[in-house]
């Protein structure tokens, strides 16, 4: 939520005349997460959620990094909007499939349990945007990005310490 809600205002810091690109940007990020979810149900009943996640959590990591380390490229912000878009789209909706096992030792999910997840969900959508909003003008627009990168590293972490314990 903090890229899609902030890529609009980053692009023009690099290109101010770019109003309309911005705005592209914006549109295909948020396109992209929509058809992302819609194709990532065929492709999570054909693969286990661990072997998904391994995929697209390290896939949205390189996204926001490459934003952040080729600011001024276009191509870097295209490339990191479009993997941006389609990796973080099944992210909440796999981790829900693949920790709902483990969190409740092999048995159902429970709705207190599901409430967790999305509270945490609704949590994250509300801070790291307004995180990325505090640094962007003190801070500058790389500081600002800088946040879902550092997200999306200590999701990767945790990610890859929480498999490796299952």
């Amino acid at each position: 939520a903090g890229f899609g809600a902030w890529i609009y205002h980053y692009a023009l810091v690099f290109d101010p005349q770019g109003l309309e690109r911005a705005a592209l940007l914006t549109s295909v990020f948020w396109g992209l997460l929509g058809l992302g979810r819609l194709g990532g149900i065929p492709i999570l009943a054909r693969f286990k959620p661990e072997r998904f996640l391994a995929l697209i959590v390290p896939a949205s990591l390189l996204s926001f990094a490459a934003a952040v380390l080729w600011p001024a490229t276009p191509w870097a912000l295209w490339a990191a909007t479009i993997g941006a878009g389609l990796s973080m789209a099944c992210i909440f909706p796999t981790l829900l499939v693949y920790a709902g096992p483990l969190l409740s030792g092999g048995g159902r999910v429970s709705s207190r349990m599901t409430s967790f997840f999305f509270v945490g969900s609704a949590s994250g959508s509300i801070c790291l945007p307004w995180l990325m909003g505090q640094a962007f003008d003190p801070l500058g627009a790389r500081t600002a990005l800088s946040i879902p990168v550092l997200g999306a590293a200590a999701m990767t972490l945790l990610f890859f310490v929480i498999r490796r314990r299952a």
